[in-house]
């Protein structure tokens, strides 16, 4: 039923595939846009190169609905065709664009919702605009690329509040450790600023009232 399910099972969850190329880019508010364009960018000339013989598949994650909308916005703003997928489009928009993403390549903008469980070959690019929140997302965002002995690339883009956590995965990559462990880091590091602030709290003397 989820074909693309394997991947996360399979033989590259817990060390680097060696057909995958990562690219980490720290961004801004200022530099987010052009980052995301210049990404996308290098997917659209990859596509009409001379020795190109199948359409380029580009796949651009966003955390949210209103998220994947505006990077939408800001692909059409430039010219740059695409089509979008997250679970509050009706189903037959889902389908339609879903399927003319298989036939024509091109750029499909989205949420998690299309992650896993879909059958979408030959995806040569995956762009997190956002980056993953959980381990099992950024897992099966990678795995859309890199598959059946095929090369991709991952482009992740990535905030300061990210850099914690994008160092800690690629760490985990590089010593071949489940990538699981860095969010896991991530949330037993925020659990204990949690306590520690209420520790804090509870021992700050009361002012009278």
């Amino acid at each position: 039923m989820f074909p693309d399910a394997i991947w996360v099972s399979g033989s590259y969850l817990h060390r680097q595939n060696p057909r995958l190329e990562q690219r980490w880019i720290e961004v801004t508010a200022d530099t987010q846009v052009d980052a995301l364009l210049d990404a996308v960018k290098h997917s659209y000339n990859a596509e009409h190169n001379e020795f190109s013989t199948s359409p380029s598949r580009t796949m651009v994650f966003s955390n949210t609905v209103d998220a994947a909308q505006s990077v939408a916005k800001i692909l059409q703003r430039v010219g740059i065709q695409c089509f979008l997928y997250h679970r509050e489009s009706s189903l037959e928009e889902r389908a339609y664009n879903l399927q003319a993403f298989r036939e024509n390549g091109g750029v499909l903008v989205c949420t998690d919702a299309a992650a896993r469980g879909l059958d979408i070959p030959n995806i040569s690019h995956v762009i997190q605009a956002e980056f993953a929140t959980s381990a099992v997302d950024f897992l099966h965002r990678v795995g859309r690329t890199a598959r059946a002995g095929q090369s991709g690339i991952v482009t992740s883009l990535y905030t300061k509040a990210n850099r914690d956590l994008v160092n800690a995965v690629r760490e985990a990559e590089e010593l071949g450790r489940p990538v699981e462990q860095a969010f896991s880091r991530k949330r037993s590091f925020r659990n204990k600023l949690k306590k520690k602030g209420r520790s804090e709290a509870e021992d700050k003397p009361k002012v009278p009232t």
